[in-house]
């Protein structure tokens, strides 16, 4: 996205989605730490 030069994003769908995908964002993706226990349910998927 950023290397197409948008400046906006329309996201549809389910909002808890969109909540999700912002509390990963603002925990840099989880790259450095653990995964907010709101989103504990991906630990699941890491163990695959």
């Amino acid at each position: 996205i950023a290397d197409k030069g948008y400046q906006t994003i329309i996201f549809e769908g389910d909002k808890r989605v969109i909540d999700d995908l912002k509390l990963l964002a603002k925990h840099n993706y989880c790259e450095k730490g653990e995964i907010p226990s709101r989103l504990s349910y991906l630990r699941e998927y890491q163990k695959s």
